[in-house]
């Protein structure tokens, strides 16, 4: 009887070890849009990895959840730091190379877009552009502010204004800025009706969380 009781408790103790570890490692989210379509739909339960200060792990087209605008998004990574990234009619391209696009990527006829966003026709066409990284620097004009200013006001305490031919930030004359974060381009598969970096600019890598691992239901 005694070996029995031993038994259990020890059962009891493996057991809520092994919760205890998955808890601190994985967790339940449920998915809030359309917008990766066909993995998952909207009310979906998934299963992702925590994560926390080592972003080493991201990889193109890994999915990634993330904060934003006080919501939670569920997205593809499609760049990474350091990455040259250029859309062209749908298509995209990395470093000047074709991105290697799963095939559960796909485009609606709805055009997805908010007000106070990028500009809705950058969902098929989005210019080249620099995803920020450390020591990334910039040269402020008018060409650099049309892809950072937002990016910028966004995840930085920081006002830019432009009075005659200088530009200012937080009321002092600057020539140039330069990032101290690494930020990812993420977009979702539902391509036109996702509200991704096309809109709001690429994600800060704190405001990354989680990575995909499964769907549960």
């Amino acid at each position: 009887m005694r070996v029995k009781f031993i038994g259990i408790v020890f059962s009891f103790l493996l057991i809520m070890f092994a919760m205890f570890l998955f808890n601190k490692y994985y967790h339940l989210a449920r998915v809030n849009s359309s917008s990766m379509e066909s993995i998952f739909t909207e009310n979906d339960w998934v299963l992702y990895k925590k994560i926390d200060k080592n972003k080493q792990e991201i990889k193109h087209n890994d999915i990634v959840l993330f904060k934003q605008y006080g919501k939670t998004y569920i997205k593809r990574v499609i760049a990474l730091p350091g990455d040259t990234l250029k859309i062209k009619n749908n298509h995209v391209l990395i470093n000047s190379r074709p991105h290697k696009e799963v095939k559960t990527v796909k485009f609606n006829e709805i055009l997805y877009a908010t007000v106070d966003t990028f500009p809705a026709y950058q969902a098929k066409n989005f210019p080249k552009f620099i995803i920020p990284f450390p020591g990334f620097k910039i040269t402020l004009n008018d060409s650099t502010l049309n892809h950072y200013h937002r990016i910028i006001e966004l995840n930085y305490p920081l006002k830019i204004e432009k009075k005659n031919e200088f530009y200012l930030i937080n009321n002092q004359v600057k020539n140039t800025l330069t990032f101290a974060d690494d930020f990812y381009f993420v977009m979702g598969d539902n391509r036109l009706r996702s509200e991704d970096s096309r809109h709001f600019g690429p994600v800060k890598a704190e405001n990354i969380f989680g990575k995909y691992s499964i769907k549960v239901w």
